[in-house]
């Protein structure tokens, strides 16, 4: 067995350290802008339910409002 220990040794473990720091690196930036990403996500969705409910309360009320001004109108023509 062979044990090389010249520079050409020593610059390939600093490369696979760097590496690897480099690779730890990116990782957790990515998992930090995934988290990111899903924090949004969350909050879009959490707005758009908002927005649903908003939508088919101001639906019911304007139905119940059309409603209300049909019946309105059917007395006041019924009783000219």
């Amino acid at each position: 067995m062979i044990i090389m220990t010249g520079p050409l040794n020593i610059w390939r473990r600093l490369q696979f350290n760097t590496d690897q720091i480099r690779k730890e690196d990116i990782l957790k930036r990515a998992n930090e802008r995934r988290q990111e990403i899903q924090e949004e996500l969350n909050t879009v969705k959490r707005r758009l339910r908002e927005t649903t409910i908003e939508q088919a309360a101001l639906t019911h009320l304007t139905r119940k409002l059309d409603a209300e001004s049909d019946s309105v109108s059917d007395v006041e023509g019924n009783g000219r």
